[in-house]
């Protein structure tokens, strides 16, 4: 009780959760061609400067989503569904990462390799056109050795990606 378990922002870093979807990081001079098109994207992409809608909240629990819309269309011509779940366990809070992208799935048989160091689902893809085939392997290993998982698969609308970190218990 009157404990913060949500960082509520400062003088110095102003974002109450930055979280950096679609990208980490930043695009030479701010820009990507996607399909012939010039998409414009600020360093670490738009998520953590967008409203958020809660969908779910209850006395140990809160959900918000951030679908795609006509704004970030504009600037990531691909459609998605981002939701960070935030669980009290005790004194802890879990935290839950989904991002579904719609539209698309992924072969079944790539599932299970997808976290393998320079495993591509498109064979025709290379570092020269994009990708070295390190992302999700990185990825996962950063989750791993934080204590979490992670995990693809295929939904009704999509391919959803999830990561999960385990609560850490501080007690007062």
């Amino acid at each position: 009780k009157g404990r913060e378990y949500l960082w509520d922002g400062s003088e110095f870093w102003k974002r109450h959760a930055p979280y950096l979807f679609p990208i980490v990081g930043g695009l030479k001079n701010g820009e990507t061609m996607i399909g012939g098109k010039v998409y414009k994207m600020g360093q670490h992409g738009f998520a953590r400067d967008m409203e958020w809608e809660l969908t779910e909240a209850d006395e140990a629990s809160a959900t918000l989503v951030l679908d795609a819309n006509e704004a970030t269309l504009a600037r990531f011509p691909f459609p998605f569904k981002l939701k960070v779940r935030y669980q009290l366990e005790g004194y802890a809070v879990k935290i839950t990462i989904a991002v579904e992208n719609t539209g698309v799935h992924l072969p079944p048989e790539a599932l299970p390799h997808l976290f393998e160091p320079f495993y591509r689902v498109d064979r025709s893809r290379s570092r020269r056109t994009g990708g070295s085939g390190l992302g999700l392997y990185l990825t996962g290993t950063i989750v791993r050795r934080f204590g979490g998982d992670c995990r693809v698969e295929n939904t009704a609308d999509g391919v959803r990606a999830e990561i999960r970190f385990p609560s850490a218990q501080n007690p007062p």
